[in-house]
């Protein structure tokens, strides 16, 4: 086969290839034409033959790469159909790469990005996995066992956390230092406002705190109301009046206002559960075209920022918002079934979740600082080994754990 013939062939990848080229490779290109000294159009014309030479090489080593990833993908789909048999109970995995998926896009969200990808992020990451922790909520008859299973899977990771923040900075132990710590993780604040507004925030974990709260709340509204549909109807009010309180000003220790708010999303993760609605959604393939356009539409109308308080439309941010969540678990369901080694990856990010959020907020610019020392801080390659660095040190952690399951 010519080479151009080949070329056309693998268009695909090369136009990938020379997208990525795009946004990664300028200053390194920059940099060599810099040790040439050439200028004018002798140098744009060497400059456009690197980027050309670069993305077809780049393309032929990826299709190099698929052939001889084709049998390993085999045997990694049976071992991992295995594991979902043998390990998982009946678990569905795509939940899981899902929920990896959803990690992954909070640590770019933290990143300087791009606006417009920003608001794709936020308008259903978080909301995500309140929908999945609502999806596996299971009532027992014990009200006491199910609130301290509430607590130990929760608040505790919380407590490990503020351990670690402690011994990170053991240098600046004193007793003042220890009072300011203690203050600021017991009043928990994402972000203040009207109310404690001297008291800073507590980051990314505030995540965890407001999950409890959430958890906790709907436990007892699921204890005291029998009846579904007045149920829906507590929770609507419930949440109406977060909503309330987050454009009021009043943002509350905890994330309470936001716990609130977001109580909706959790009952939906319920009421998908109940009648195993997501079973559905993977089945019917033809709702990817009806999800979508409407988790776009959300987006483009103001989308959703929940520690922010940024709550748009209501009605259209929840339906948008849980379109979004859908649409990620319909891409999950495909990568679990097409894709066994981005499967593995992604699950293992999912499963360490809380772990990686944690790590995040505690060591994450540290990461961030000597990745720096080999990549600019402004182009992909850094964010990719920032992003990839910190899921593999949670993984790592959580290997080492063992006995804990710190998971959202």
């Amino acid at each position: 086969m010519g080479g151009v013939e080949y070329i056309g062939k693998i268009s695909l990848t090369v136009l990938c290839t020379h997208l990525y080229s795009l946004e990664t490779m300028g200053s390194y290109f920059n940099g060599i034409l810099y040790k040439t000294n050439l200028n004018g159009n002798s140098r744009v014309w060497i400059y456009i033959l690197l980027e050309v030479f670069f993305a077809i090489f780049a393309a032929i080593v990826v299709e190099i790469l698929k052939k001889i990833m084709g049998p390993v993908n085999d045997k990694l789909r049976k071992k991992s159909l295995k594991r979902d048999v043998y390990s998982y109970c009946g678990r569905d995995a795509a939940v899981d790469v899902a929920k990896g998926i959803f990690i992954i896009s909070m640590l770019v969200g933290h990143f300087t990005i791009n606006n417009m990808l920003r608001r794709v992020i936020y308008s259903c990451h978080m909301t995500a996995f309140i929908f999945f922790s609502g999806y596996f909520y299971k009532k027992s008859c014990n009200l006491w066992e199910t609130v301290k299973h509430v607590m130990r899977n929760v608040l505790f990771p919380y407590v490990i956390f503020v351990a670690g923040v402690i011994v990170i900075n053991y240098n600046n132990l004193n007793i003042a230092y220890i009072k300011e710590v203690f203050i600021k993780y017991l009043i928990g604040m994402s972000f203040s406002k009207k109310v404690f507004s001297e008291v800073s925030s507590v980051g990314p974990v505030y995540f965890i705190l407001m999950l409890f709260i959430i958890r906790l709340t709907y436990l007892v509204v699921d204890y005291v109301i029998k009846n579904e549909r007045y149920k829906w109807l507590v929770i609507a009010c419930i949440s109406i009046f977060g909503m309330v309180l987050g454009e009021k000003g009043f943002w509350l220790p905890w994330s309470i206002d936001i716990a609130c708010y977001a109580m909706v999303f959790y009952q939906l993760g319920v009421y998908f559960r109940k009648y195993d609605l997501l079973s559905k959604v993977k089945s019917s393939h033809i709702l990817y075209f009806i999800l979508t356009p409407i988790w776009v539409y959300m987006i483009y109308s103001g989308s959703m920022e929940l520690a922010v308080r940024n709550y748009g439309q209501y009605g259209l941010v929840i339906i948008g918002s849980a379109a979004g969540v859908l649409s990620i678990y319909q891409l999950s369901s495909y990568i679990s079934d097409k894709m066994p080694v981005l499967k593995e990856v992604l699950r293992m990010a999912g499963e360490s979740s809380m772990l990686v959020l944690m790590i995040h907020t505690l060591i994450g610019s540290e990461i961030g600082t000597v990745v720096s020392c080999r990549f600019d801080s402004r182009y992909i390659p850094y964010l990719i080994c920032t992003v990839v660095l910190q899921i593999v040190l949670s993984w790592l952690v959580k290997k080492a754990l063992g006995a804990f399951r710190l998971t959202i």
